[in-house]
């Protein structure tokens, strides 16, 4: 980045080193004919402290070497800067340079961070693993003895140590040194459907539900599918029913001492 430097030589320097790895036509006399100066007087722009260009020649090499417009104007105070004779406007220049120094390293930090972020996301919601892991953590036995969950879903030590880092770098557990569970943090779990991958998430979740679901015998579950014809006003009261019974559910669940995980799938659409 080039914020991170103060020397606007170094700067273009670095531009031109890493464009001629992807154009090896780019050299320095080229540059030089395209700005229509001297290919000696390029040389000493580079090599001696107190040669410079005029900030035409400037500019124009500028939008050669690909710099964006918020680039160029760094490049030229810091120009400026280098050139400043007045202290009072030095010290004016200097400012401004630190200034956009730190707005840049505080946007990057902020970019790097969102994109950790989304990552640490994704990694939970592509795992149904991580749900079930989250969620058994609510449950004394399990919290108290998490690995008592690699014999209950099928885990290696491993595979369910990477399922806790998951969780931790949500920021929906807080672990110790040892794995032990410090905190499970209250939070919502299900993600709304304006998500990008809240329905990837729900495939994800419905593949492996489907799987246990011929593991499980028939006294233990409630699994069935209705297909049935309707017209649509009775379609739009069938949707209040199914959210009117979604949100008794959820009161149902909220009261209740969390000693085991279940699941309720319950689907409502059009065919055609």
């Amino acid at each position: 980045m080039i914020y991170d430097y103060t020397d606007y030589k170094l700067i273009l320097k670095n531009r031109i080193k890493e464009l001629q790895n992807k154009r090896s036509s780019l050299t320095m006399k080229n540059i030089a004919n395209q700005l229509g100066i001297q290919a000696t007087y390029f040389s000493k722009f580079f090599n001696q402290e107190q040669v410079h260009l005029s900030d035409d020649h400037l500019f124009l090499l500028l939008e050669i070497l690909e710099f964006s417009h918020e680039e160029i104007e760094y490049v030229f105070t810091l120009k400026s800067f280098l050139q400043a004779q007045v202290q009072t406007r030095k010290n004016h220049l200097f400012k401004v340079i630190e200034k956009l120094r730190k707005e840049k390293r505080l946007s990057v930090d902020d970019a790097e961070s969102n994109i950790n972020k989304i990552e640490d996301e994704m990694k939970y919601l592509l795992s149904p693993i991580c749900l079930l892991v989250h969620l058994a953590l609510y449950v004394d036995e399990y919290r108290k003895m998490p690995f008592k969950l690699c014999d209950a879903l099928n885990l290696t030590t491993q595979q369910f140590q990477e399922n806790l880092r998951i969780l931790a770098a949500n920021e929906i557990i807080s672990l110790g040194e040892n794995y032990e569970i410090l905190e499970v943090k209250s939070r919502r779990i299900h993600y709304g459907k304006d998500h990008p991958l809240m329905r990837v998430h729900q495939a994800l979740l419905k593949t492996k539900i489907n799987s246990e679901l011929l593991k499980i015998e028939e006294k233990d579950k409630q699994s069935m599918l209705v297909t049935f014809t309707a017209d649509e006003h009775s379609y739009e009261k069938m949707k209040e029913a199914f959210q009117r019974f979604m949100r008794e559910m959820e009161e149902i669940a909220k009261v209740s001492n969390p000693s085991g995980v279940y699941q309720l799938n319950f689907d409502l659409f059009k065919w055609f």
